[in-house]
């Protein structure tokens, strides 16, 4: 059966698997510093053809089990496709499950899930945040300095006691007073062992 098997797994190779009835693809899997999550649906019929006029209802769930805000459009077209805007405004993983019901008989579901980061532009944006920056001034006992007041920050700096300190490391050997005292006493002993002659 060796020819046989070689022409049905080549075949099963170049079949490409059949479209679900619905499906929801978000335009990006990781949101960055970004709360509006884009994602694209789409709804078919049995015979894999766009189906118009279809309900749509969507939810998104986050991992603490509140529900984000979305917006569903359809394209306009009749093409069977839907856009929906999800409004992820706190971090985490959301599930977005989607229903399509062709009146009272419902059609398919899909599921996909996205996750909303922050403080992750904060590395690449070459804009000034003032309000981070006032935030950690604050919670360490700084001053936030705007430009209007950059003059005075050398005066701030030089009186400043949160200066640099530098640490330096000195050998017994090389601090005068300690080698004179273990020179005295190396010459106490010698003199205490020469008087009591056991050297």
């Amino acid at each position: 059966q060796a020819h046989e098997q070689f022409w049905r797994q080549l075949l099963h190779g170049l079949a490409s698997g059949a479209p679900t009835q619905v499906s929801l693809r978000p335009e990006r899997g990781v949101l960055e510093d970004d709360s509006a999550a884009l994602m694209e649906a789409e709804v078919l019929d049995v015979d894999f053809k766009a189906l118009p006029g279809v309900r749509v209802e969507a939810t998104a769930t986050g991992e603490d089990g509140s529900v984000a805000p979305l917006v569903i459009e359809s394209s306009g077209r009749d093409d069977g496709r839907y856009s929906l805007r999800v409004d992820a405004r706190a971090p985490g993983l959301y599930r977005v499950e989607l229903v399509a019901r062709n009146g009272e008989q419902e059609i398919g579901r899909a599921t996909t899930h996205l996750r909303r980061e922050a403080g992750t532009l904060e590395q690449f944006g070459s804009w000034q945040q003032r309000a981070l920056l006032e935030r950690i001034a604050t919670d360490t006992g700084g001053r936030y300095w705007p430009l209007s007041d950059i003059a005075e920050l050398p005066d701030a700096i030089r009186y400043s006691r949160a200066g640099m300190v530098e640490r330096q490391t000195f050998e017994l050997w090389n601090i005068p007073l300690l080698f004179g005292l273990l020179a005295l006493l190396k010459g106490a002993e010698w003199l205490l062992r020469r008087q009591w002659r056991r050297l």
